[in-house]
């Protein structure tokens, strides 16, 4: 089975003016080899890649995010956004952090829409032939939205069949190599504000805590589609 996925971290902090005073002194101290490409609007910052057109690092008066699509792997991912965090270190009020999110998305092959849409609706919903029978229409698509609390941690995970033309939009792509129809999984791993004496330590292990994560649950989601499908 083939396999896309889209990665993102995301710091907000509480909105800072030094941000707007010092734009190009951020985008000299965030420019390297790989991110080579700077552009400064009213309000961000934004550097891309010559060498990987599929990464982007946006810098705003109330936040920071690497990006990356397409088919960045998870270590990859990990070591970029920690590169990020550090290079930014002096640039934000680090003491009035308000969430700190690691974003996964996935799409895994599968060969039949229809069938993965049932053994969805098996799996998640528990429902007989003849109990979707009592809704008196076929189930054409089915999605579930999951919520949930790990200590101080939350995440979010969304979960569905989804078709070629959806999923393009889902993980924000027009590569044409993306299969016809797939499992995508979105897992968003997160925690709210944070003390004034949080330490870079802490967010960089973070990050690599939200990836596997959401690595964890997509495993587990699609290991219960594609098992059930073959038994």
């Amino acid at each position: 089975m083939s396999r896309f996925s889209s990665y993102i971290f995301e710091l907000r902090f509480q909105p800072s003016p030094k941000v707007l005073d010092t734009r190009g002194q951020i985008a000299e101290a965030l420019t390297d080899d790989l991110f080579n490409k700077w552009f400064i609007s009213a309000d961000a910052i934004q550097l891309n890649s010559d060498a990987n057109k599929d990464i982007v690092m946006i810098f705003r008066h109330n936040s920071f995010a690497f990006v990356a699509n397409k088919q960045q792997s998870a270590d990859f991912f990990i070591e970029g956004a920690k590169n990020m965090c550090r290079k930014t270190w002096t640039w934000f009020p680090y003491t009035q952090i308000k969430r700190i999110g690691v974003r996964s998305s996935f799409l895994t092959e599968v060969d039949s829409f229809d069938v993965t849409v049932k053994k969805y609706r098996q799996k998640f919903l528990g429902l007989s032939d003849a109990e979707m029978g009592q809704f008196g229409g076929e189930l054409i698509d089915i999605g579930t939205l999951l919520n949930f609390k790990n200590g101080d941690d939350f995440f979010n995970v969304s979960s569905g069949p989804m078709e070629k033309q959806q999923s393009k939009w889902m993980l924000r792509t027009e590569d044409d190599e993306i299969p016809e129809q797939g499992i995508y999984v979105d897992v968003d791993y997160f925690t709210k504000q944070q003390s004034s004496g949080i330490r870079q330590k802490a967010i960089l292990e973070f990050i690599a805590k939200g990836i596997l994560k959401g690595e964890e649950i997509n495993k587990t989601i699609v290991d219960w589609i594609t098992i059930t499908e073959q038994t």
